[in-house]
């Protein structure tokens, strides 16, 4: 098991705000050629 650093953990948030900010343009239109 791999041990949770704080680089990681940094990570894993800018992914799941990328990730909200690319629905929220989704869901607005903006579907950027999908």
């Amino acid at each position: 098991r791999l041990p949770m650093r704080p680089d990681n953990r940094s990570l894993n948030l800018s992914n799941t705000v990328a990730v909200m900010v690319f629905e929220a343009w989704r869901q607005m239109g903006f579907d950027g050629g999908a």
